[in-house]
């Protein structure tokens, strides 16, 4: 939530620069398909290979792997780590 005083002081809304993983495209969207088949229970290290790679052109293994842990609830960038993390889960 945004407060009146994060309004007045001017810094609520964090800048989140392209390479951040916390950075979401306009053309990401969660119907985005980046792997075009899903895992069904064959050839799993050719699939995880796919996977892993259609992540990192977006910048979002972290979500997957842990490396981008979440913020804490009082921190400006909880919101922005919620939608990548429901992006990546969708």
């Amino acid at each position: 939530m945004v407060s009146y005083a994060m309004v007045v002081q001017e810094n609520w809304m964090p800048a989140i620069k392209p390479n951040d993983p916390l950075f979401i495209h306009p053309s990401d969207h969660p119907e985005k398909t980046l792997v075009v088949d899903a895992f069904h229970g064959e050839d799993f290290d050719s699939w995880k290979t796919t996977f892993l790679i259609a992540l990192s052109s977006e910048n979002k293994v972290g979500f997957v792997d842990g490396k981008v842990a979440r913020p804490a609830n009082d921190s400006l960038f909880l919101p922005y780590w919620k939608i990548c993390n429901d992006l990546v889960a969708s």
